[in-house]
């Protein structure tokens, strides 16, 4: 039987901590139920991980790595407003293949109670605010006709994102995100919206 290395354990025990988080609660997540589901003792928790904040790094990770595939996928478009296109698309299909990561993104209570994770996390959502006002400027320096103060666009494009995928939440997952948040922005689009 193949041994499980240090970095599939560590990988194993995060998803499992995503799942728990996302079924009943970051408030509900703990060492021993975590053991319990990913099949090692508490213990053997506690060599790969310090504690549940640590734990909580190792999801926040996953997260950032996200970002940069995301990041890298829409660099290797040319067009700015296919770009924007792609950076909603590609959050979707993302949360619709692990829906469960959604409960870490909309969990303030993990990150208030601790400095390092609410700064990595908020480190990320900047990453990801960057990232939708550089897309903007890039429409505005590629001819694109925008009135649009930069942060108030890439406000409407991230909440509309948000706000997609939580409605989505709340209607338990029963349709498909990626097809819903496509006609949303063909709606936009439909309407002049990021028109050259």
């Amino acid at each position: 039987m193949k041994r499980t290395t240090t970095t599939d354990r560590k990988e194993q025990i995060v998803n499992e901590a995503i799942r728990i988080i996302h079924e009943k609660g970051y408030s509900n997540l703990s060492i021993r139920e975590l053991a319990n589901k990913v099949g090692i003792s508490e213990p053997a928790i506690y060599r790969h991980f310090e504690n549940k904040d640590a734990i909580i790094l190792g999801i926040l990770d996953k997260m950032k790595e996200l970002g940069k595939h995301i990041t890298q996928r829409m660099f290797s478009i040319n067009d700015p407003k296919e770009r924007i296109i792609q950076f909603v698309h590609l959050h979707f299909e993302f949360l619709e293949k692990k829906p469960e990561m959604m409960s870490i993104l909309f969990s303030d209570e993990i990150f208030e109670h601790n400095e390092v994770l609410e700064k990595k996390f908020n480190e990320i959502i900047g990453q990801r605010w960057s990232l939708m006002t550089g897309l903007v400027d890039s429409l505005k320096s590629n001819g694109f006709k925008i009135n649009q103060n930069t942060e108030d666009l890439s406000l409407i494009l991230l909440g509309l994102l948000r706000m997609t995928v939580l409605q989505w939440k709340r209607n338990k997952f029963e349709y498909s995100l990626k097809e819903r948040g496509k006609r949303v922005m063909e709606t936009l689009l439909n309407y002049g919206f990021l028109s050259p």
